[in-house]
């Protein structure tokens, strides 16, 4: 043994000793009070501590106090809970010189020890003329076990009554269970049905009838089919209970035979049990489970069908979907699209053709939610069929199963079908040529058609070519704005308004300038505002545009619909334009909503436009959530004045088989212009509300293992010494007017003001440049300006465009 080991084992043996001479001081103590004239409170008080650290040595003055009425109780706990025998002698020799409740509880906590020794006197007690000392007699042999207490119980039994009698039979039960536990079941029959045979009180027969049914193998099945079977509802819901809790496949076989004879809780939970135990043999009474007059039962046996069915029952289950109707016909809907089976979808599809129209559409449905594409070519001829059910079902599922090779026939639909049908038409082949990459074809073969089509038909045909988008459509939509039918312009205008690209753009304006039918025009100007939102021109170009619109709107709803397109927009031109709406009585609430839009992108950069845009949305009379709105980007704007939040980028730089840290220090053409061009552009903070100082650079340029560079001008009234107080994520290089200043090599998160730069400021302009590393996950960076006792420095001006 080494010297710590033995070090350790001498001081744990030392503490040890301290702790059992400490333990035996407070017990002297503890006695010292039960032996004292201390009060009731302070004697029950050592009582209970000495039921926690007494030794044998607190026997003697706790059982002295056992006859006390006041601290009887007290002191005979702390005797229970001590392992030595002479705490149960003492609690023994105390049951003769007491009574009542004094007795009852001696006799407890003699229980509760399981003392055998006692159970000649406890036994005495159940006929004690004291029901409270004769209840609890009772109670302690149940604790205690063994056959000595149950011949006294058994020998009590005739002779009891009332609480009492209920006392010895629950006592009865718990020898049952002490008894099962460690010797053979079987062996405890004869206590439960001694006690069930007395018809005792509720909760006690139905716990004996379940330890019957437990104990008695043989028994078993007939008194479970019996209570099943029987109007006892308390007890039929135990035997249901027993039944799930045993999962025994022969006795579930067993009760099934009994089926008829069973109510509907029963038969649910037999029909949910055999479809657990992978039952096939019961189908027979899970079909007839499924035509019962209770909708529980129905739906159990649905349910089962589901889980041991096969293609043999998909014409059933249709049945029962199409003529049922709530929860049964949910679960007959999920049951057709969950069946097992590798057959299941030609069957499904053999049964479709020739159901009646009901059956049809469910099994159309059915096929559409399992995905069934081979059913494709089966669907077509149903979705010109004459039942609109049918036809809608069909349309609905050729969109998501339809192949390349059922384009063709999809738009000869659009032309076939009942007028009311052909917008499910288009929207069939629409879905079905974007996801199968097909809208070139579809485009093509809908163009052949509009040429024989009539009026009607033509105006389908024009919106789903609008709706597939490819360029070879846009000549025929074209060409269909001078057609005659004013419904032919009418659906061109409006598939032009919905392309996918900004293509038609001119298109769209030129109408609303020029159309001398109102429908025309709207439908024209409200595809020009949304075809402008996505085309790629910079926000100037996209102002103007919107400016025009607004000119040609001769409604504040479209109106409206303009200034809520600014919100796409980010430069001080567009707060501008909004903010002149502010008091017009038809459009505050719009403009408001801009102003405090265009804000949040451009105006959390201390600038006293924006500042000035805000308060005027406060003086305005517009609803008080705008109000709210407008003060927390005000203030938002405070909290971030200081931070430089214009910026150029110019990114991202990579260099094959270079991490993060490698390429820190190595140079690219913005730190080095012989290296190559340089393209910069602008990016800003205030992308992320709860930071609206950082700069978010991985939302413009995501990946890793990269750099960025940043740069912007600042602007000094005098030469001056100053602090960059910077945060990033991850690592950043510094440059001042072309000089090095500060370098950090690491990865991190962003913590704000975590590294600070000694800088000199020039009077006039000074050119700020960072570099960024990424490692992975986050890209951004914070910086601003302090003085050398980090104080704000007053007017610093801040401008990207000078930052060359």
């Amino acid at each position: 043994m080494n010297t710590s080991m033995f070090q350790y084992i001498v001081l744990s043996a030392w503490m040890l000793l301290a702790a059992c001479t400490a333990g035996a001081a407070d017990e002297k103590e503890l006695i010292s009070i039960l032996k004292s004239d201390a009060g009731v409170v302070e004697k029950c008080d050592a009582c209970q501590q000495l039921r926690i650290s007494g030794t044998l040595e607190s026997v003697e003055p706790l059982a002295a106090l056992l006859g006390d009425e006041r601290i009887g109780h007290a002191a005979r706990y702390a005797l229970e809970a001590m392992p030595y025998p002479e705490a149960g002698a003492a609690l023994r020799a105390a049951m003769d010189q007491t009574s009542g409740l004094v007795k009852a509880g001696l006799i407890d906590s003699l229980g509760w020890r399981r003392d055998t020794t006692a159970i000649p006197l406890v036994a005495k007690g159940l006929s004690d003329s004291d029901a409270v000392v004769a209840m609890a007699a009772a109670k302690a042999l149940g604790r205690i076990g063994g056959t000595e207490s149950e011949t006294a119980l058994f020998n009590s039994f005739a002779t009891t009554t009332g609480e009492v009698k209920i006392a010895v039979m629950d006592a009865i039960l718990n020898c049952a269970e002490i008894r099962m536990r460690i010797d053979n079941p079987s062996d405890t029959r004869i206590f439960y049905e001694k006690v069930f045979q007395a018809q005792p009180s509720s909760a006690i027969r139905l716990a004996a009838w379940r330890g019957l049914a437990l104990s008695d193998a043989k028994r078993r099945t007939e008194l479970v089919i019996e209570a099943l079977a029987g109007h006892d509802e308390p007890l039929r819901f135990v035997a249901i209970r027993l039944v799930r809790e045993m999962n025994d496949p022969q006795l579930i076989r067993a009760c099934m035979k009994q089926w008829k004879s069973l109510g509907p809780d029963a038969q649910s939970l037999l029909v949910d049990m055999s479809a657990d135990c992978g039952d096939r043999d019961s189908l027979p009474n899970i079909l007839e489970a499924c035509q019962s007059s209770a909708v529980s039962v129905r739906i159990a046996g649905l349910n089962a069908v589901g889980v041991l069915g096969d293609a043999s029952h998909v014409a059933f289950v249709a049945e029962r979907a199409a003529k049922s109707s709530g929860d049964e016909q949910a679960a007959a809907r999920k049951v057709l699209r969950t069946l097992r089976g590798k057959d299941i979808p030609a069957e499904m599809i053999a049964r479709m053709k020739d159901a009646d129209s009901a059956v049809q559409a469910e099994l159309i449905k059915a096929i559409a939610a399992r995905n069934v594409t081979e059913a494709a070519p089966s669907l077509l001829p149903l979705a010109a069929a004459d039942q609109p059910a049918v036809r809608a079902s069909a349309l609905a599922a050729l969109k998501d199963l339809a192949g390349p090779q059922e384009i063709t026939a999809l738009v000869d639909l659009v032309v076939a079908v009942p007028a009311a049908s052909a917008s499910d038409a288009s929207n069939a082949l629409v879905q079905a040529a974007r996801r199968t990459g097909s809208q070139q074809v579809a485009a093509e073969k809908l163009i052949t058609k509009l040429g024989s089509a009539p009026v009607v038909q033509k105006a389908v045909l024009l919106q789903a070519a609008g709706r597939l988008g490819h360029d070879s459509a846009l000549t025929v939509l074209r060409a269909a704005l001078t057609d005659s039918d004013p419904s032919v312009v009418a659906a061109a205008i409006e598939a032009l308004a919905g392309w996918p690209t900004p293509a038609p753009l001119s298109d769209l304006q030129k109408i609303a300038q020029t159309s001398t039918v109102r429908t025309h025009k709207v439908l024209a100007l409200r595809g020009f505002v949304e075809l402008n939102a996505l085309s790629s021109g910079d926000d100037a170009a996209k102002l103007a545009r919107y400016q025009q619109a607004i000119t040609l709107a001769d409604q504040p709803a479209e109106k409206k619909r303009i200034l809520a397109k600014l919100s796409g927009l980010q430069t001080d031109e567009a707060l501008d334009w909004a903010q002149s709406f502010l008091a017009d009585p038809d459009l505050k609430q719009e403009a408001a909503q801009a102003v405090i839009t265009l804000a949040r992108s451009v105006g959390l950069r201390g600038k006293e436009k924006t500042t000035t845009a805000l308060k005027v949305v406060l003086n305005a009379d517009v609803v008080a959530d705008l109000k709210r709105q407008a003060q927390q980007v005000l203030d938002s704007a405070s909290a971030v004045s200081d931070y430089l939040l214009d910026w150029q980028i110019s990114a991202p730089y990579t260099k094959d088989g270079q991490n993060y840290s490698q390429l820190f220090d190595q140079p690219f053409p913005p730190e080095d212009p012989s290296l190559g061009q340089v393209k910069w552009e602008p990016i800003g903070a205030g992308t992320d509300p709860a930071r609206p100082f950082v700069v978010d650079i991985l939302k413009r340029f995501p990946g890793e293992s990269r750099v960025a560079y940043v740069r912007t001008g600042i602007w000094s009234d005098t030469d001056q010494k100053g602090q960059l107080w910077i945060g990033s994520d991850d690592g950043v290089k510094v440059w001042v007017n072309g000089q090095a200043v500060y370098s950090a090599n690491v990865a991190r998160a962003i913590t704000p003001d975590s590294d600070k730069a000694n800088i000199t400021l020039r009077k006039g302009w000074n050119v700020l440049m960072l570099k960024i590393t990424q490692n992975n996950m986050p890209w951004e960076f914070c910086v601003r300006i302090r003085n050398a006792d980090g104080l704000t420095i007053s007017g610093l001006r801040v401008d990207p465009t000078q930052g060359r």
